[in-house]
């Protein structure tokens, strides 16, 4: 296998587990301290809506894309 063969591979295993990483703190880390963003004013409703909404497109659109 050739050097440049290596370095891409290497980016995108490193690219791929920063995304895993970047999700998985979005979903479970994000997720449960809304109640205490709401209260604390830091969201409201309708950003967090948009939020969600944007957050089903990119789900669509991931899934379409197939």
């Amino acid at each position: 296998m050739s050097e440049r063969v290596s370095r891409y591979r290497a980016v995108v295993a490193t690219g791929s587990a920063s995304l895993a990483i970047a999700m998985g703190i979005g979903r479970f880390a994000f997720t449960p301290i809304m109640p205490m963003m709401l209260r604390d004013g830091v969201l409201d409703l309708g950003t967090t809506g948009r939020l969600a909404t944007a957050n089903y497109i990119g789900y669509l659109a991931g899934r379409c894309s197939r």
